[in-house]
């Protein structure tokens, strides 16, 4: 004898026949056996984003990276020098002043580490004519744009600011370039003097004591 059960698939139902007596609490119901109807579930799209993770944030890979900004190397405070010659006191000095005309700093490698020196342009207020071997006592601030007085000979080397090693009254032309009398500084320099009588070329060495 056959009992008939009623089983409930999906939204369908069916009709299932059973042996009397057989046990078929707990049994899965056979894969065979299909709904009679059953509703199709609805179709879900799912679209993935992307991300970058830059940092604890999640960054979205459309969002172009930020450049890194970097900074021009620095120049350094200073740089080291000696006295005048290469067995002078050492010491760690301003570029500014390592390079300035008149400079008694020494380096071997001055002209890398300053550029070529610029020829300095000094207005002569007392003076016509500069010769060598007088003195200048400058009355501003720099020889690159200063003015001087004009000391002639025989003064004290304390009043003098710089010496007058030769001018082209000597050589008939104006002057190119200079000898050094302290190689690897800006002590010695080429410079165009203004006077009222006009415009001479003359080099100097700058006074710095001993």
């Amino acid at each position: 004898m056959a009992l008939l059960g009623l089983m409930v698939i999906g939204s369908g139902y069916a009709l299932v026949a059973h042996p009397v007596g057989s046990r078929t609490a707990g049994k899965k119901p056979d894969a065979s056996l299909t709904p009679t109807s059953q509703t199709p579930a609805p179709r879900v799209t799912v679209t993935a984003t992307r991300t970058r993770t830059a940092g604890p944030e999640a960054v979205p890979v459309s969002q172009s990276p930020q450049p890194a900004v970097t900074s021009p190397l620095a120049e350094p405070a200073c740089v080291h020098v000696r006295y005048k010659s290469p067995d002078g006191p050492a010491s760690c000095e301003p570029r500014t002043k390592v390079r300035a005309l008149g400079s008694p700093m020494f380096s071997p490698i001055i002209d890398v580490l300053c550029g070529p020196a610029p020829v300095a342009r000094v207005y002569v207020s007392n003076a016509a004519l500069v010769e060598s071997g007088a003195c200048l006592t400058l009355s501003s601030t720099n020889w690159a744009t200063g003015t001087a007085e004009y000391q002639g000979f025989d003064v004290p080397a304390y009043r003098c600011t710089a010496f007058v090693d030769i001018t082209d009254l000597d050589t008939g032309v104006p002057l190119a370039v200079c000898q050094e009398n302290y190689p690897g500084t800006r002590l010695t320099f080429l410079a165009e003097l203004t006077t009222s009588a006009g415009v001479m070329t003359a080099c100097l060495t700058a006074h710095a004591g001993a």
